[in-house]
């Protein structure tokens, strides 16, 4: 899988908790939000948010919640979009 190319970072970190948090509606706190190189993927799909070239990776803000699943919201550093996410299942 191609890298990211070192997509620049547009957004902030608040940014990128603001998006996560209105995506889930979550009032979980937040264990980490951190810089990470990962693979799109389609894990919102369901929500209407769908990041189509998961075919390279992406620099994101990885926001993981303190909630059961441990959920992980992928955005985007550079234009704010859920890009895709993680969780324990």
């Amino acid at each position: 899988i191609p890298t990211s190319d070192q997509n620049e970072i547009n957004i902030t970190e608040k940014n990128a908790e603001d998006i996560a948090r209105e995506l889930l509606n979550e009032d979980s706190n937040i264990i980490s939000i951190e810089i990470k190189e990962v693979i799109p993927n389609t894990m919102f799909l369901d929500n209407r948010y769908y990041y189509s070239q998961v075919n390279n990776q992406r620099n994101a803000y990885v926001v993981t919640f303190d909630n059961k699943s441990k959920i992980q919201v992928y955005v985007d550093v550079t234009t704010g979009e859920i890009i895709g996410g993680d969780g324990m299942w």
